[in-house]
């Protein structure tokens, strides 16, 4: 569902979502002492998501501030075999581990001069079992010459991690980490688009460090 409303210099935008995600598998496998056996995947997901955001114009400024939120209404991971996980040596796994998450997001791109802009922005994500994180966001355009632009962006993303990745897990073959930490990644960006003159420049640098 997706409403907005527009007045001279503003607007106000609204999002809500709905996913609904099913999956299951059967897998053959052979083991000396049992025979044949099967294998069951059983997954269920359904979540909730929304955004809400506000948008206003005035003089240099051009402003995005907003909220957005995902909530797990059901995260069921199931699998398990044909025969005892005991002669196995494995366990069963039947887990509903559901994450909230939310965050609060604004930005202001300035119009400096009609050749330069910049763009400030903040974010700051919350999530369930994870460290509250704000994610800055710089980036700078200058129009050096009419056929002659210099671009430059940097910032850091976040991405929590997700219930199979953290809490899935039956004992050999797949390890579950209960205490797995967010991940960040720090983008750097320039780019010079080329000048008429020299129609074969193009320099562009990009660094990515992920932790």
């Amino acid at each position: 569902m997706f409403l907005q409303y527009s007045a001279d210099h503003s607007s106000l935008t609204a999002r809500l979502g709905y996913s609904d995600f099913s999956y299951r598998g059967s897998y053959p496998y052979l083991d000396a002492s049992l025979g044949h056996y099967l294998n069951f995947d059983d997954t269920r997901g359904q979540t909730l998501d929304g955004e809400l955001s506000y948008q206003w114009r005035g003089g240099m400024h051009r402003v995005v501030a907003g909220v957005s939120f995902s909530r797990d209404l059901q995260a069921s991971q199931k699998n398990f075999n044909s025969v005892p996980a005991a002669s196995l040596g494995t366990t069963d796994v039947d887990i509903n581990t559901q994450v909230n998450r939310s965050a609060l997001f604004v930005q202001d791109t300035l119009q400096l001069h009609e050749s330069l802009t910049l763009s400030l922005g903040l974010r700051l994500d919350s999530a369930t079992g994870q460290d509250d994180t704000t994610s800055p966001r710089l980036g700078a355009i200058w129009q050096v010459a009419p056929d002659w632009t210099l671009k430059f962006l940097t910032g850091r993303a976040y991405r929590s991690p997700n219930a199979y990745e953290a809490q899935f897990g039956n004992g050999t073959s797949y390890l579950s980490n209960p205490s797995l930490q967010s991940e960040t990644v720090h983008n750097y960006f320039s780019k010079q688009v080329p000048i008429e003159e020299l129609e074969k420049l193009l320099l562009q640098t990009e660094v990515h460090s992920v932790t």
